[in-house]
C-alpha cells in the first residue's frame, strides 16, 4: 500500500512446494525411482529423464555394469540450487526398480545360464534326506489379510462359545464382604 505521506509496507511471500510426479526434495538433494528392465539391469542403463527445469538428462551405467535392485545411485550437480551459492547444487538420488520377466523359455534359461556364472551345486549329503517343495507366487498383502480375517473370525467363535461361563457352564462371582 503505497500513498503519499506514508511509508510503504513489507511484502510477505509465502512458497508452498508443490508435489512432483517423479522427484522427491530432502534439503538441497532430489530422488527419484525408475523402472528397468532386467536386460537394461544387466548390461548397461542409458535412459533419458526430464528434469525439473525441463532439461533431459542422460543417465548412463556402462555396459557391464550391473544395476542392483534398490540401490541408490549419484548425480552430483543434479539437485536443487543451494541459496547464496549459485553455482553450488544438491545431487539426484536414482533408485532402480528392476522390472523381472514372469517366465522365460527353454531357450532364454539355456543362454542365461551360458552366459552367467554357473549355479551353486548344493551339498548333496546334505540334501539326502531333504524334502521338496516348490515356491509359489503371492501377494503378501492378500495373504497377511487373510490371516487378520481368519483370527479376528476365531476370536469372535470363542467369544460366543464362551457366553461368559466359568468352567461347567457356571458363573463365578466375587464375594463382596
Amino acid at each position: 500500500d503505497e500513498a503519499p505521506g506514508t511509508v510503504p509496507g513489507d511484502i510477505i511471500f509465502v512458497v508452498q512446494m508443490k508435489e512432483h510426479a517423479t522427484m522427491r526434495r530432502k534439503g538441497h538433494d532430489l530422488y527419484t525411482e525408475l523402472d528397468i528392465g532386467l536386460a537394461e539391469a544387466l548390461a548397461g542403463v542409458d535412459l533419458p529423464i526430464t528434469h525439473l527445469d525441463g532439461r533431459v538428462v542422460q543417465l548412463k551405467l556402462p555396459p557391464g555394469a550391473v544395476a542392483r535392485p534398490m540401490t541408490f545411485y549419484k548425480v552430483p550437480d543434479e539437485g536443487m540450487p543451494v541459496p547464496g551459492s549459485p553455482f553450488e547444487k544438491g545431487s539426484l538420488f536414482v533408485r532402480f526398480n528392476v522390472l523381472f520377466p514372469s517366465t522365460l523359455d527353454a531357450d532364454a534359461v539355456a543362454a542365461l545360464e551360458a552366459a552367467l556364472p554357473p549355479r551353486p551345486t548344493p551339498d548333496s549329503t546334505y540334501f539326502e534326506e531333504a524334502e521338496e517343495c516348490t515356491l509359489r507366487d503371492c501377494n503378501i498383502e492378500e495373504e497377511l489379510r487373510a490371516k487378520l480375517h481368519q483370527k479376528r473370525g476365531s476370536a469372535m467363535d470363542e467369544d460366543d462359545e464362551d457366553d461368559g461361563a466359568g468352567p461347567g457352564g457356571q458363573r463365578v462371582q466375587c464375594a463382596q464382604q
